[in-house]
């Protein structure tokens, strides 16, 4: 069954390659943290007043598990590699309890206030014409969401219908369609199912009432995306039930805190050296093991780990949502079609980033490893079409970042500093040169940005090769794409350095017809479908730098870029995520 968004306690199962001598023992240990999760999930399920002694327990016997492990470790370089990765186990372990732990007590809230909830409907709709009593009783269940608050349903009944006993008595369809109207734009499929239709429509308001104040976009991506949800589950399910709807979307609060692009949530709790919640200036500087003092006067620095072992702590960072909560709200980006409509798609305001709002250090990640990612949490990568309606998009608010104005455009002046493309040192530099120049534009954190990085695309060629890698972006002062076309083979798909941004999207496509119809798709349906891919995947510059060409490739299957199963490489067959 679909589901908009994963849930699961287990960490992902990491990135290995041959390289990592202690990786035998990482899997050991990560069999015992599965097996403590699939205890806990039972105990503290069971008896939710143990919480406290529970985790204590847990933690011990996960902690003598850890020294176990560690000292069947001679090599002291092994060891302290070994330990990195554990203690950041560890405090995943111990993170993940917490959260879980809080979140087994809301649904014991929202469970008990649900009852009351569904009393008090039956309640209001009981007097209400046979036909007209389950019509209103979905549009009641949108209005009050999962507010608790007992008063509140009242004063939303008021607000919103305002009908006595008497009054419902007479109420018809007719009138319910008028005081609650359902757009006009919608697809007709669902508008034929009017149980659904009126909950969509009734969470669309409370939206509305929540968030339109302070975050004026959010009830049309919220909309968007109950509409996507939709079109998703009844392909699976014809007959889908407005019950079993009920059970696969969130509500605007849930689905407003969880984030537009359902990342991870961020981790809470207890914090240690190794925490995988450590802000980004930590990471780098106690994980990589930058040296802060040598980089100031030098930034060619590798710092302590090898490339796969870094990719597999980023992996750890975003699988605790260690990331940004700016980048958890994209934006939206609209490109017109041939036949007078639109397209919108919803990007990541910035690059993928760890850290905080406050403190985030912006890093390259595999293609292998981004498309994995991609798959696993329903996203998806751009194309070159709208890496450019990005750059246009930033150009209205004045973000566009040219590399140009970057010193490490033209770093690269030497042999020496070949090694150090995709060092940590080079990504730093890069990273707070990229900071400094927002800063002295006035741009804020979690603005729409474009033109600092090249972007990972997903094109017809990197579908059809598996070899190949599509890069596109890294803009001139002219506005102008420096990178424009593929490179990087055959061994691109672990190809990671400072130039390198992985921008996500929402899988989601909004598709607007000149006359203002809409249907919420997938982005892999449009780029799979003959007319919208021609739209979504059409621009291309020529070698002499001056001439913008319209490039129709066709339809093509996302899915099937930068696949891992498509190497034959050991760091990227085992890129696992629970299940």
């Amino acid at each position: 069954m679909f589901k908009p968004y994963k849930q699961g306690m287990k960490p992902a199962r990491l990135v290995y390659s041959d390289v990592l001598p202690p990786q035998e023992y990482v899997r050991i240990l990560e069999g015992s943290l599965a097996l403590e999760y699939a205890e806990a999930e039972r105990v503290l399920t069971d008896h939710p007043g143990n919480d406290d002694e529970y985790i204590s327990k847990s933690m011990s016997i996960i902690d003598t598990r850890r020294s176990e492990i560690l000292s069947k470790i001679t090599d002291e370089k092994d060891k302290s590699k070994a330990g990195i990765f554990l203690n950041a186990a560890r405090d995943y372990v111990r993170t993940r309890f917490h959260q879980f732990i809080r979140e087994t007590r809301e649904k014991i809230v929202e469970a008990r206030a649900k009852v009351k909830r569904e009393l008090f409907i039956a309640q209001k709709t009981a007097s209400a014409p046979t036909e007209v009593r389950p019509v209103l009783a979905s549009i009641l269940r949108g209005l009050f969401g999962d507010e608790i608050n007992e008063i509140a349903w009242d004063v939303l009944y008021q607000h919103h219908c305002g009908w006595d006993a008497t009054a419902i008595k007479t109420l018809s369809l007719k009138k319910l369609s008028e005081k609650f109207p359902i757009p006009g734009t919608w697809e007709e499929k669902l508008t034929e199912n009017p149980l659904i239709s009126n909950r969509i429509n009734a969470l669309r308001l409370r939206a509305a009432d929540i968030f339109n104040k302070r975050d004026p976009e959010f009830a049309e991506q919220y909309e968007n995306y109950l509409l996507y949800s939709y079109h998703r589950l009844i392909e699976q399910n014809p007959e889908l039930t407005e019950d079993e709807f009920e059970q696969q979307i969130l509500s605007p609060e849930k689905y407003h805190r969880k984030s537009f692009l359902g990342i991870p949530e961020r981790t809470s709790g207890p914090r240690a050296k190794y925490d995988v919640g450590m802000d980004g200036s930590g990471f780098v500087r106690d994980i990589l093991g930058i040296d802060m003092e040598q980089f100031r006067q030098n930034p060619r620095q590798h710092g302590n780990l090898s490339d796969e072992e870094l990719q597999n702590l980023l992996l750890m960072q975003w699988e605790t949502g260690n990331i940004p909560d700016f980048l958890r709200h994209p934006k939206k980006i609209s490109i017109p079609t041939r036949n007078g409509g639109t397209i919108s798609v919803y990007a990541m305001p910035d690059y993928f980033a760890v850290g905080s709002n406050h403190d985030y250090v912006r890093f390259p990640m595999w293609p292998a490893m981004a498309q994995a990612i991609a798959r696993q949490y329903d996203l998806s990568l751009p194309t070159r079409t709208v890496v450019d309606a990005i750059w246009n998009e930033a150009g209205r608010t004045g973000a566009q970042l040219p590399a140009s104005s970057l010193a490490t455009t033209s770093f690269i002046r030497s042999e020496e500093d070949e090694p150090y493309l995709n060092s940590p040192g080079f990504v730093l530099q890069r990273d707070r040169e990229i900071n400094d120049l927002m800063a002295s534009r006035g741009i804020r954190p979690g603005t729409l940005i474009a033109g600092p990085k090249k972007e990972l695309v997903v094109s017809n060629g990197a579908a059809r090769n598996d070899r190949q890698i599509h890069f596109y972006g890294l803009y001139d002062a002219n506005g102008k794409p420096i990178q424009r076309g593929p490179a990087h083979g055959p061994l691109g798909y672990r190809h990671d350095e400072y130039a390198l941004g992985i921008r996500f999207l929402s899988q989601m496509v909004t598709v607007t017809d000149m006359n203002g119809n809409k249907k919420v798709i997938s982005m892999n349906e449009a780029l799979m479908d003959k007319d919208l891919s021609k739209d979504l995947n059409k621009v291309g510059w020529t070698t002499n730098n001056e001439t913008y060409l319209s490039i129709s490739e066709g339809p093509f299957d996302p899915r099937k870029a930068y696949d891992p199963a498509a190497y034959d490489s050991s760091a990227t067959r085992n890129i696992h995520f629970p299940g």
